[in-house]
Formats: structure tokens, sequence, C-alpha cells
């Protein structure tokens, strides 16, 4: 929430134009940065945050041509040298892969927040749904990641179950994602989109998947990647799949507008089946990606933008 009010002011006092935006301009201009954006800004610090960490804090934009690129940071460090904020900033842009302006699949009007969140993985160990026998999930053995996930991920997906009422249970169809498949279902999803729709450009083409499937890009850290995301439904007591308005095998080939968890255009049975659902995971700290009703994360950058937490407590697990 502080994120998002000193983005909120930073926008409304460089909205201002004239002579106040000009000295202001020129009084937190840090530096022109090698890829031609302009850093301007300022920093400070005070407080500890969670584990004993110094705060320091960054807010400001990024200019270059007409693209606009407002942000704040939040690093928590053991130690916080207030000469080291400009160098630690430029790091994390970096991280984050801001492109040029050229790139033909860049839409700033379609940033997404949470992906300028610092990470600071705490190397918490992935367990393996295969060698217990309290969640459900999809048998699958021509993949041998997808059952993994973080441990507190799963000891937080049994609280969610024993919120669930009787006669209910979670099924999951994928949790951990190596880097390698991921790439592998963004390119199918490409190429599913361009057969469907000859008509639309590369651009159009990359946005469109990326709504669906995470791409890899530089400074990139898709959800299922960190072990901390997983994709699931309900399912009864018989083990017969409770109807979620859209089954999940099939979701990258049917409309998207049916797939949004808060979407209108499901049946009554549907809604409340994922709302029964929703309710439990979020009652134990889990967010949801909005386009996507059965995905679920919790330590991701996703679930430190809507929790609050200043950075993110997973990352990528390389393949």
């Amino acid at each position: 929430m502080k994120q998002r009010l000193i983005i909120f002011y930073a926008l409304l006092i460089i909205q201002h134009e004239g002579y106040a935006l000009q000295m202001t301009k020129a009084l937190i201009f840090q530096e022109e940065l090698a890829s031609g954006w302009r850093l301007y800004g300022k920093g400070g610090g005070g407080g500890d945050c969670a584990d004993g960490l110094e705060v320091g804090w960054f807010v400001g934009w990024l200019e270059k041509e007409e693209l606009f690129f407002p942000f704040a940071y939040l690093i928590c460090d053991k130690k916080i040298e207030y000469v080291q904020l400009v160098p630690r900033v430029k790091q994390l842009i970096g991280e984050n892969s801001l492109p040029a302006s050229s790139d033909p699949t860049w839409d700033s009007s379609s940033y997404n927040s949470s992906s300028g969140i610092p990470v600071f993985d705490n190397g918490e160990e992935l367990i393996d749904l295969k060698n217990q026998k309290i969640i459900a999930y999809i048998d699958r053995p021509e993949d041998l990641c997808y059952t993994k996930m973080r441990k507190t991920v799963y000891t937080k997906l049994c609280q969610a179950q024993d919120i669930l009422p009787p006669g209910h249970c979670f099924l999951v169809y994928t949790a951990y994602r190596s880097l390698k498949h991921q790439r592998e279902l963004f390119q199918q999803k490409m190429q599913k989109l361009k057969e469907r729709y000859p008509q639309m450009s590369e651009s159009e083409i990359f946005a469109e998947a990326a709504k669906m499937v995470s791409p890899l890009v530089e400074g990139s850290i898709p959800p299922h990647s960190t072990g901390g995301a997983v994709d699931l439904c309900l399912m009864n007591n018989e083990g017969e799949v409770l109807n979620m308005g859209a089954p999940l095998e099939k979701a990258l080939e049917l409309d998207p507008n049916i797939l949004c968890t808060d979407s209108m255009l499901i049946s009554d049975i549907a809604r409340q089946n994922r709302h029964i659902m929703g309710t439990a995971l979020q009652a134990v700290g889990f967010v949801n990606y909005e386009r996507e009703y059965w995905h679920w994360s919790y330590g991701d950058r996703r679930w430190a933008y809507y929790s609050g937490s200043p950075y993110a407590v997973y990352g990528s697990i390389e393949d």
C-alpha cells in the first residue's frame, strides 16, 4: 500500500508542467543510463524490516523519448549505505529489464507493478506431493517437476484445505515449473494465437500470450519457476472434479473471459465453487492472478505486491 501511495504522489507531482517541474527535475536528476533512459529520483532510509534488515527507499522515474516509467523501491539489506542507493537502484532496474523504446513487445500501460519488487530468496526447500497423501494431484509421469512446491506453500495448502466445506478438497495440476518448460509453454501459446488470429501483429500476439503464460524475458521471474505458485481446482471426496466454469486442462484453448476469477459468463454453481476455493486460499495468505481462477501463489513477487511485503521471499529455481 505504501509503495502505491508513493507512486501516486510522484505521478501527481510530475504531471505539472512549468518552472517548478523543471527545477525539481534538475535537482533530482541522477544520471543518464547506458540504455538511454534518464534516471530521476530521491532516496533515504530509516527503521527496520523483517529479519532485522535495515530499510532504504528510492522513489523516482525514468524517461526516454515518449516513454515514462515511475517506480518506488523499498530496499532491505543488512546494512544500508546511502551512497549505494543509486547504484543499487540501477542494479534493480537492470534486473527488471527495462526495454528499449524500439522493443515491439513493450507496452508501458500494461506494465506489471509487481515486477519491480526485489527478491530475497530464503532458500526454502522444495517438497514433492508424491511423498505425501494429504493433497491430491494429477498424475502426469512425463513431467517430473510439477508436483514440487516450497515447503511453506505446501503447509499453507494443507491449512486451506482444512477450511474447505465438508466433502471438498483440492486437486493440484501444476506447482513448480522449470524455466525450460515455461519457455516451451509460452512458445506453444504464441503459436496457437498466431493460428487463431493471423491478422494480429507479432507484438499483439506476444502481449496476448503473456496474459496467460509468463514470458521469459531478461529479469523476469515466472511465478511457477519459484515453487510458490500452484494451479489447482476443487474436487469432491469421490475424486470428481467440481464445476469450476472451465476445465483447467483446456484453459489455453478457451475464451479468456470465462477464465477470469470473477467472470460473470459462467454458471452460478461454478462461481460458487470458485468463491469457496478462493476464500480458503486467501484465508491462509495466498493471492490470485485475476485472469486465471486456478492460479494462486505465496512468496513470489505478486504475493509481495498484494500482501504489502517489501520483497518476495522466493526467486526462480534454476533447472
